[in-house]
């Protein structure tokens, strides 16, 4: 028999339309503090590629150029928390594909002290320093979550968007609160 060939078929993309993606998921234990990431392979983050996270302290340089580029756009802000979240391979940086979405989870084991009228806001700062807000939901002030495809440093930020513009705002460090350092427990305005 003359067999004929009348048409090919791709069956990766078959199988991906009707196999979703598989989900991939890490955490990372800090202090007081989980940060919890969920991606798939249209991250195309590579496999081994680990999640690290490290809160920014005043100790460093980093940290205090951080906080004076917030300050400097967003007077309102009170208590800040810093984190370098990142993925590495064999101790290589290495980033999801631009335009994917990596969910991420910071979730504060005691919690984040507001004062009343303030919401926690989540800053992301890019490769030049400049701070954005970014839009996340927020959980009983116990969490943070956003999707992001770019990763270097986040801020997670108490403010109260009714302080008057010209407030300035300073930052009170805290030297026993319990991380081993000390973070910024509250900024008041002037």
């Amino acid at each position: 028999a003359n067999l004929k060939v009348s048409g090919y078929v791709d069956m990766t993309a078959l199988t991906n339309e009707h196999c979703p993606p598989e989900k991939l998921e890490q955490s990372f234990k800090g202090e007081d503090y989980t940060v919890e990431v969920v991606y798939d392979s249209s991250s195309e983050l590579p496999e081994g590629a680990t999640l690290t996270v490290t809160e920014l302290t005043e100790q460093t340089q980093r940290y205090t150029d951080t906080i004076e580029e917030m300050l400097d756009e967003n007077r309102g802000l009170s208590s800040i928390r810093l984190f370098d979240i990142s993925f590495a391979l064999n101790e290589e940086a290495v980033e999801p594909l631009e335009g994917s979405q990596v969910l991420v989870n910071i979730f504060f084991h005691n919690g984040f002290t507001l004062a009343e009228e303030e919401n926690l806001e989540i800053f992301h700062f890019d490769d030049s320093g400049g701070a954005e807000k970014i839009d996340g939901q927020v959980e009983n002030n116990e969490s943070v979550e956003f999707s992001t495809d770019s990763f270097s440093v986040y801020a997670v930020a108490s403010s109260a968007e009714n302080r008057a513009a010209d407030d300035r705002a300073f930052i009170i460090f805290d030297s026993n609160n319990g991380h081993g350092g000390t973070v910024p427990s509250r900024v008041t305005t002037t």
